[in-house]
């Protein structure tokens, strides 16, 4: 049987959460706040037609690294290491 429902999810009126909400994101997962942190990179990002945020920042001296979706705000992946 035929599912109509899957074409719904294409179309390009999905809402997207801006940089600052993604800088949030990623700062509320590693329990960190904005001033105790230094952005290295903030910035969207298009990959295999998946929108996302690219959000590193460090923070004493360790570099942390995220991927955040843009249209539904859930971290792709994350990194954090050591200098």
């Amino acid at each position: 049987p035929n599912n109509p429902i899957q074409s719904q999810q294409i179309t390009g009126g999905a809402t997207q959460i801006t940089v600052e909400e993604a800088k949030q994101i990623a700062l509320n997962h590693a329990n960190l706040t904005n001033n105790q942190v230094s952005f290295l990179r903030s910035e969207l990002d298009l990959d295999d037609g998946v929108k996302k945020y690219e959000i590193e920042f460090n923070y004493n001296g360790k570099e942390y690294s995220y991927e955040i979706d843009a249209t539904t705000g859930n971290i792709l992946s994350y990194e954090q290491d050591q200098d």
